[in-house]
């Protein structure tokens, strides 16, 4: 560990503290003129986000819309609040082959996009 990410550490109550930490929840608010170009104009201006510490994993509640995306590197699902599965895809990555600036999103594009952007990756 170099000196300042150790001082940094240190000054956050060191990493046995860290290490105690496994998920960090946060609600956020994420608009602009992207969102609407990508056709999610709405969707993301009130979810609730759940970061693991301990995988790359983030779970993002939409806030008054009856639903939940959950990002893994490898799959992303949308589900209901109490995890009844709706849709999922598998390496997701790969669905934006060929798409373009203007090229609109479904749903999965945008948990895998908001995993990959907005989680501790």
């Amino acid at each position: 560990m170099n000196d300042l990410l150790a001082s940094a550490v240190a000054a956050h109550g060191g990493v046995d503290r860290w290490n105690r930490i496994h998920t960090i929840a946060f609600a956020a608010a994420i608009t602009g003129a992207f969102w609407q170009i990508k056709g999610q104009g709405d969707a993301l201006t009130n979810v609730r986000f759940e970061v693991d510490t301990t995988r790359e994993r983030l779970t993002m509640d939409f806030v008054g819309q009856d639903r939940r995306s959950v990002f893994e590197p490898d799959r992303v699902v949308l589900q209901r609040p109490i995890g009844t599965v709706v849709e999922a895809r598998d390496a997701p990555e790969r669905s934006f082959d060929g798409h373009q600036f203007e090229t609109p999103w479904d749903d999965l594009h945008l948990a895998y996009f908001t995993g990959e952007h907005c989680g501790l990756t």
